[in-house]
């Protein structure tokens, strides 16, 4: 059932694909007065057994490669144009090679199969229809916010978003810092909003321009850096990126509606990169691209007990207050563990990722007890967690990547896949399992800043410099589930069979070999 494919070429190829893709030849054809040359592009789909033809202009190639670029790092190449048009025999062949391989190489991936522009330029949708993916659907939007979203979280049993917003202009943040200075004989006449801190009442889970209501808002001259909310406590936590922190109380009493100061303090002298609390103790833990990790008493606004000053900033801190142990990361691709049972926390564990590169990302899962990591280099960790007081034994297990700048990871437990956030505003789905991306879509037209997935709803929010947050509704699964099972199966019997072919061919050269030898002693 197979085209008659070069078996050197097959046999070089690791296939993952049902797809199979043979350029049998090209044509020159006369359009518009002009000698135009189309590839015959014969495709066949292992799973429902259709065989199609299409024929594909040079151009067709050039704009899919380019459209793919876009969304996916490292895509395989195509030939470059020629100054002149190609005119003999083996320059047209030699290309038709370079498109065939770009095609294979396009196929076998699991991330490019699954955008519409492969699913366009092989008619997918008109010859196979099973074996186009499943696609997220842009359920809600807040959009045209005055400032970019650079943080937020989102409090589910209320319906409640908090923003953390904040001027991504450089020329224009300078202006109002500036302008935001205050001369000793200068009255306070006020200040320009560089960050802000907006509250959102979200109405129901439908579609509307109505869907969100703006509870309270709040503005800063300085830029709002990180936000988080004891949901216990309802005292919201804000990180400025002059090093200062400010809490907040409000509760379901004025349902979220007002909010008093119930501390203010400057504990940094650089941007907040972490915050939580703890209301037991009455403290606050920091951390900072300042270098250092401080705990703060909220009783005192000017005792500040610096736990940990490193070599390089810090760039997340996740307080796991069940277990009493905070993890930090930092610039340089490692993952602090200390314990908080005693008054002042204990560093306990110091882990280097494989990466030395800026860790934005943070994940740790307490159910199936990972670590998650991911860096501004693509480099994606894992690191096992094990039980609560195993935290000497944490080591990194896994890592995997690709040539993106990540900024925010997180964890579907339920399919054991992870979704990262990057810089350019896309959003990629890892095959925990393989270690390789199976889905990516533009999310944003900026750098996506934060995420959170609603595993009950399959829900995952993103919010992005480009001054908006979405909701996505994942699918359930993001490729035909017997298109799976297929694949475990049938590609693995076409992998063992192409690897017969290598090892016949190998046996072969080693007869020829021999034979040549006897020849050469007999003569």
């Amino acid at each position: 059932d197979l085209f008659n494919i070069n078996n050197q070429k097959m046999s070089d190829l690791m296939i993952t694909s049902t797809i199979m893709i043979d350029i049998v030849d090209f044509q020159e054809k006369y359009i518009g007065g002009k000698v135009v040359t189309f590839y015959t592009v014969n495709v066949y789909d292992n799973y429902s057994r259709k065989k199609w033809i299409l024929s594909k202009r040079y151009s067709e190639f050039e704009a899919l490669h380019k459209n793919l670029a876009k969304l996916f790092p490292n895509v395989p190449t195509i030939p470059g144009k020629s100054l002149f048009k190609l005119k003999s025999s083996d320059a047209l062949t030699k290309r038709k090679n370079h498109l065939e391989s770009f095609l294979y190489q396009c196929v076998n991936r699991k991330d490019i199969m699954a955008s519409d522009y492969i699913k366009d330029f092989l008619e997918l949708d008109r010859h196979s229809p099973n074996l186009t993916f499943n696609s997220p659907k842009n359920q809600n939007e807040l959009g045209n916010l005055p400032l970019g979203v650079r943080d937020f979280f989102y409090f589910q049993e209320e319906n409640l978003i908090f923003i953390a917003c904040s001027d991504m202009n450089i020329a224009s943040r300078v202006d109002s810092y500036i302008t935001n200075v205050n001369l000793p004989w200068e009255k306070d006449m006020g200040h320009m909003s560089v960050g802000a801190i907006m509250v959102f009442r979200i109405n129901d889970k439908i579609k509307s321009s109505n869907n969100f209501e703006k509870w309270w808002a709040k503005s800063f001259p300085i830029q709002t850096g990180v936000i988080n909310f004891n949901i216990k406590k309802s005292v919201l936590m804000i990180g400025l990126d002059d090093g200062k922190i400010i809490l907040y109380q409000t509760g379901i009493e004025s349902k979220f509606r007002d909010y008093v100061i119930i501390y203010e303090g400057k504990p940094h002298n650089d941007r907040v990169m972490g915050i939580d609390i703890e209301p037991a103790k009455n403290v606050a833990y920091t951390c900072s691209s300042d270098k250092k990790f401080i705990m703060t008493d909220l009783c005192d606004n000017n005792k500040f007990i610096e736990i940990e000053t490193g070599k390089v900033g810090f760039t997340n801190l996740f307080y796991d207050r069940i277990n009493e142990r905070i993890f930090l990361t930092n610039e340089i691709g490692q993952v602090y563990i200390y314990l908080t049972n005693e008054n002042i926390p204990i560093n306990v564990k110091i882990v280097q990722t494989h990466t030395k590169n800026v860790l934005r990302g943070l994940e740790v899962s307490l159910k199936n007890y990972y670590i998650f990591t991911s860096s501004m280099k693509g480099d994606i960790s894992i690191l096992d967690l094990g039980n609560a007081g195993r935290e000497k034994l944490v080591e990194e297990i896994s890592y995997f990547g690709a040539d993106l700048q990540l900024r925010i990871i997180r964890y579907n437990e339920e399919n054991r896949e992870l979704l990262t956030g990057d810089q350019s505003g896309k959003v990629t789905v890892w095959n925990l399992k393989e270690g390789k991306s199976i889905y990516t879509w533009k999310a944003h037209e900026g750098a996506i800043t934060q995420m959170f997935y609603d595993t009950a709803h399959k829900i995952l929010i993103t919010g992005g410099k480009d001054r908006r947050i979405i909701f996505w509704e994942l699918p359930e699964k993001w490729v035909n589930e017997d298109i799976e099972r297929f694949e475990k199966e049938e590609i693995k019997n076409l992998n063992d069979t192409m690897a017969m072919l290598k090892f016949q061919k190998i046996l072969e050269k080693k007869d020829d070999d021999s034979s040549s030898d006897d020849d050469s002693l007999d003569g």
